[in-house]
């Protein structure tokens, strides 16, 4: 296996992850105190869920999609880390998902043969 791949792999693996975590955090884990839950899946799963169909074609804008929302995600867990670093591991897991997720699917692209725009 050649390092895209495993990079991809990696990539495709921490983002079904961070879907899922972010999924049941919403749902199972903690009740939400202000919010009703379906906004919430709307406002915290939707948008990593919008490039589904285009990570699993590889094509490399989604990838460039859920790069910049890993971003986001990974904020979002390092403000959760640091107002609360002991309340839960979820904050963690969001944080080490995104950011394995961020650099995973940067190797990937930066690896990957796609015909579109090659890098000298």
């Amino acid at each position: 296996m050649n390092r895209t791949g495993l990079f991809g792999g990696v990539a495709l693996a921490s983002y079904f992850l961070l879907l899922g975590l972010l999924f049941l955090w919403v749902v199972a884990f903690t009740p939400p105190l202000h919010w009703p839950r379906p906004i919430l899946l709307l406002i915290v799963v939707l948008p990593l869920a919008l490039p589904v169909r285009g990570v699993l074609h590889d094509r490399p804008r989604a990838w460039f999609a859920v790069i910049f929302l890993s971003l986001v995600y990974a904020l979002h867990g390092a403000a959760e880390v640091y107002v609360a670093p002991r309340a839960s591991v979820l904050p963690y897991a969001e944080l080490g998902l995104a950011l394995t997720l961020f650099f995973s699917a940067l190797l990937h692209l930066r690896g990957s043969d796609s015909g579109e725009n090659p890098v000298p």
